[in-house]
């Protein structure tokens, strides 16, 4: 039986302060209510990671970013599937950070709240719930997140 692979993209967004965007997820997702980053998957095969990040900040956000360079790259095996996620660095273009985002573009997880921190030990619980984002950063930034 082939296994299943899906592939997603995270993105690290800094403002002008060197702050970090963690949006929380609604409390029925399998991370429920944990602090992490917004994400999405490819939708189709052909999808750049580049257009996935590009498109995580206008469906998750309600924005448009200026990409920076990749973080790090991560394989999980989720039972049903293989996930391969990649973090990106990220600043805002233009327009505001809005969560939910309610327009007609808004797909997948919509997370409830936002805010931007200095503080990155919010985000060692979603990475113990084997979240990819949250490890890849964190190991990133040589936060020693496993023994905390």
């Amino acid at each position: 039986m082939k296994q299943l692979r899906k592939h997603s993209v995270a993105l690290i967004v800094r403002d002008n302060e060197g702050r970090v965007l963690a949006v929380q997820r609604p409390v029925e997702d399998e991370l429920g209510a944990v602090w992490g980053f917004p994400a999405a998957s490819k939708e189709k095969k052909d999808e750049t990671w580049e257009h996935v990040a590009r498109r995580v900040a206008s469906e998750k956000l309600g924005v448009s970013i200026e990409l920076g360079k990749c973080l790090g790259e991560d394989v999980d095996n989720r039972g049903d599937y293989f996930l391969t996620l990649r973090d990106y660095e990220a600043t805002i273009a233009s327009g505001e950070v809005v969560v939910p985002q309610t327009s007609s573009l808004a797909k997948g997880t919509q997370y409830t709240k936002h805010m931007w921190v200095d503080d990155l030990s919010i985000f060692i619980p979603a990475a113990k719930n084997h979240s990819v984002c949250t490890r890849i950063f964190l190991d990133s930034e040589n936060i020693d997140w496993k023994n905390s």
